[in-house]
């Protein structure tokens, strides 16, 4: 007796080909997408992108027979911004020209910035985690009057434009207290990398504060209560209990703070000014040289912020697993 033939096997090949068709379509737009910023425009282009877009239809055309046509939809969305990021990135590179990026990236003074950026970046988000962290618990476990102006207040400098930020610090520090700390303490925050991580902890501390909170939240609160009635007390609980059980979050969180960090430079630009190997960290720095014309150094330096932000976004969801915050 013959098996019964699998009713399946028709969708089966219909999603294979439309996958393969769908795959060869985004290539070759890819590669006319390419050869239009290198210059290389005109008739090879123009086929490239004929047989790109001919390709994509009979995927679509296939996937619509099978009644498959809404998630090819969403998987050509998915892909169709998958390919202006590269294409950005990749007619930024061929904009720059191998001989020039290997100049720009040869420099001590692209590392030098990128230095600078790596540890004011890493002390102000030591800050805002240490205080983001009691802060998020807070937010999470414990009960406020008004808990939603609280909440909100809390979350303002991630909804103010990091420029008003910057505007705003300087009543803040030239009024008594913090104009009298602050002499008291010889620190001088204009023109200095001290200035650059106080403003990047301003920026921060509210991000920190709300993933904190996200990953706290993420953690059933029954562990704490069955620590709780085992004797232990809250800030032991707190220690032994609903830090490991969060520690995922807490280190994506960590991750996402520290590239908002990094990213500044609005608040920078208005509180603490640019000035050469102490304030140009890599975002303010290619706003510098952008206004000085030299835009080979704009570009190495936003390549370079492209290739930082692809490794922490990668760590975050690597370390984060399924509980990341972001």
């Amino acid at each position: 007796m013959k098996n019964a033939p699998d009713p399946s096997l028709p969708r089966r090949r219909a999603k294979t080909w439309a996958i393969g068709l769908a795959g060869t379509g985004f290539v070759l737009l890819l590669l006319a997408a390419l050869r239009v910023a290198a210059g290389e425009g005109g008739v090879g282009a123009t086929r490239l992108a004929v047989l790109g877009v001919g390709s994509g239809a009979g995927a679509a055309v296939l996937l619509y027979r099978q009644h498959m046509l809404w998630p090819a939809i969403c998987v050509s969305a998915t892909l169709g911004i998958l390919a202006t990021y590269l294409v950005f990135v990749g007619s930024t590179a061929v904009y720059l020209g191998w001989s020039d990026a290997a100049y720009f990236f040869g420099q001590e003074r692209l590392w030098a910035r990128v230095w600078l950026t790596v540890w004011t970046a890493t002390i102000s988000t030591g800050l805002s985690v240490i205080l983001g962290i009691p802060v998020g618990y807070a937010l999470s476990r414990l009960r406020f009057p008004v808990p939603r102006l609280i909440a909100t207040l809390i979350d303002l400098p991630v909804m103010v434009p990091a420029a008003a930020i910057g505007a705003l610090l300087f009543g803040f520090v030239r009024t008594p207290p913090v104009r009298n700390v602050l002499d008291a303490m010889g620190l001088e925050l204009a023109h200095s990398a001290t200035g650059v991580i106080f403003v990047q902890f301003v920026v921060t501390i509210a991000f920190a504060a709300r993933l904190m909170k996200a990953s706290f939240d993420a953690v059933n609160p029954r562990f704490e209560q069955v620590s709780r009635s085992l004797g232990a007390s809250l800030p032991a609980t707190f220690l032994h209990v609903t830090l490991p059980l969060a520690k995922r979050g807490v280190m994506a969180s960590l991750i996402v703070v520290w590239a908002r960090a990094a990213a500044e430079w609005e608040a920078l630009m208005l509180f603490v000014g640019g000035t050469e190997k102490q304030t140009d960290v890599l975002p303010f720095a290619i706003y510098l040289d952008w206004n000085g014309g030299m835009m080979g150094w704009c570009v190495s330096m936003s390549l370079v912020c492209v290739l930082l932000a692809v490794a922490t976004m990668g760590a975050m969801r690597l370390i984060g697993g399924r509980s990341y915050v972001w």
